[in-house]
């Protein structure tokens, strides 16, 4: 056990065997997936699971051409894993995976040594896992059905990594911040009370918060808990927690990307189920006359244009779950997860569809302002992108946004803000940001 233990594998996914998931019958039908069964261990024992292949069949018709506009009572019993991937594959740590070692994350490794039970298993979906990385074509499918996935889970975790003395305090904090009854007395609440103004900011400055993928993870989930190291708080109770940052715009980045979380998840038909005691419903509420209706990929694009992706082409694959399930799925516009293409590919196609289907010129307005490179700028690109064995990436033609570049828009256009009284938007130098100011 402890050799492996030390053992780093060289890349995500098995470690000696490229036929891991057939040699395993985990090949997948049309409507199959796998599910990841974590094993009982204490913190001592090496993690071990079990990956099984099951159906999900899609969902019917709702009619009016939708599948998504009603409730739907979430039907796959596992629960779904929203975190951190990271970039590149240094400190990966070796798992035991159907009796065969596993590479993942240092990050995964840490939520999946938290997250098991020591008497019983659990039943996961995780993306790095249970999705073949090495295979482009299974990769495609499955990405496709992830917006389906956590929204039919029963149970999403988000993950927001390790704890410490001071993230061990603002669970505390949120906690008796939204639920004061529930609060356990703290052996160090003396010490961190002058610090309990900026406890609950310290959560939101997780890395977590600022990525893509955790957008429609989290809006599209039902049931939702949040987790760092071995501290749980009920979705709800977060949220209550951090609504004084969201509505002030106090914070970091992670505090603007929250909220147009938030907004993403209230604009969801189904989502307010419960009333006053749903956050999701307080914020649609509050913001009823001021949110965006759009709910379209440009759109989600543009609001979420600060997060970060690995993958260039995840700033618009991250998001099309989110469309798929929040109107009747027209918002997508055609374009489907491809990672045989490369960035230019898929920002140029998926720039030609929004225009096919729009009829319309907003795109433009998404359009960076990139001065001309010098030669000796592209030499340099190409050789940076030899010396870490990534395929070099031309400049992208001038008509298409480069969803990968942070930098400010060429036109301070808001593209989701189309009502006469709309949401205020925020363009200094951070493109889209939505915020609540009211206008007209």
């Amino acid at each position: 056990m402890d050799a492996l233990r030390s053992q780093v594998p060289p890349t995500l996914g098995p470690v000696s065997n490229a036929g891991f998931y057939q040699d395993h019958t985990l090949g997948l039908g049309p409507w199959d997936l796998r599910v990841l069964h974590l094993h009982a261990g204490s913190d001592d024992d090496v993690v071990s699971c079990t990956l099984e292949r099951r159906e999900l069949p899609p969902l019917p018709s709702s009619g009016a051409g939708s599948r998504s506009s009603g409730f739907q009572e979430p039907d796959f019993d596992v629960t779904a894993l929203s975190y951190e991937w990271g970039s590149g594959t240094r400190g990966l740590r070796t798992i035991r995976c159907n009796n065969e070692a596993f590479g993942v994350t240092r990050n995964l490794h840490s939520a999946l040594r938290h997250l098991r039970r020591p008497h019983s298993h659990l039943t996961l979906w995780v993306d790095a896992i249970c999705i073949n990385q090495g295979d482009g074509v299974e990769k495609n499918g499955q990405v496709q059905r992830m917006g389906e996935i956590y929204r039919r889970a029963r149970r999403t975790v988000v993950w927001l990594g390790d704890a410490g003395f001071w993230t061990r305090a603002a669970f505390d904090e949120c906690l008796r911040i939204a639920a004061p009854d529930e609060a356990p007395r703290s052996r160090w609440r003396a010490l961190s009370d002058p610090f309990a103004p900026f406890l609950v900011l310290l959560l939101l400055r997780r890395s977590y918060f600022t990525r893509i993928w955790i957008v429609q993870e989290i809006a599209l989930s039902h049931d939702l808990e949040i987790a760092c190291g071995d501290s749980r708080l009920p979705w709800r109770h977060f949220v209550t927690a951090v609504s004084a940052n969201l509505l002030t715009g106090a914070g970091s980045s992670g505090t603007r990307a929250m909220g147009n979380i938030l907004v993403a998840r209230a604009l969801l038909p189904w989502t307010p189920t419960d009333g006053p005691a749903d956050p999701a419903w307080r914020y649609q509420t509050l913001t009823r006359e001021t949110l965006p209706q759009s709910r379209d990929i440009l759109s989600m694009a543009a609001l979420f244009r600060n997060s970060k992706a690995t993958v260039p082409a995840d700033k618009l694959f991250g998001l099309l779950g989110l469309c798929q399930q929040s109107g009747d799925g027209r918002g997508t516009y055609g374009i489907i997860a491809d990672y045989l293409r490369g960035r230019n590919q898929v920002y140029i196609s998926a720039s030609r569809a929004i225009l096919t289907a729009q009829l319309e010129l907003y795109l433009f307005s998404a359009v960076n302002r990139r001065p001309p490179r010098s030669q000796p700028s592209r030499l340099w690109s190409r050789l940076r992108a030899w010396g870490s064995g990534h395929r070099y990436e031309p400049p992208l033609p001038t008509w298409v946004p480069d969803w990968s570049d942070h930098r400010p828009t060429a036109t301070p256009l808001s593209l989701i803000l189309r009502q006469k009284h709309s949401a205020g938007a925020g363009f200094g130098g951070n493109g889209f940001e939505l915020g609540l100011l009211q206008t007209g």
